[in-house]
């Protein structure tokens, strides 16, 4: 039997659909409400002058972080990269 919360359903799911999915069908006030805080990414240059991004979850926590480029537009395309292929990747659990 399904809760009239419209909520309900994305609690027990995978975090980054839950995150596509309240981008694409809630405004901010509705996700805050809900208690989804979208995340971001910020776009930096470290020191030694090379682009970086970290992905940060709606708590501020770094959940990712890039490699440096040389040019703001590579990380912006790799920021790019991972939103178009994030989503649905394959988990694989590497043997040591």
């Amino acid at each position: 039997m399904f809760s009239q919360d419209p909520f309900c359903l994305w609690r027990d799911s995978n975090p980054v659909h839950i995150l596509m999915l309240a981008v694409d069908v809630a405004d901010h006030a509705t996700m805050q409400k809900a208690g989804i805080m979208a995340g971001k990414f910020e776009l930096f240059q470290d020191k030694g002058g090379d682009w970086r991004f970290n992905l940060k979850a709606g708590n501020g926590e770094v959940i990712a972080s890039s490699q440096g480029y040389n040019a703001k537009a590579s990380a912006l395309n790799g920021i790019d990269s991972v939103r178009r292929n994030a989503a649905d990747a394959e988990v694989v659990e590497l043997q040591s």
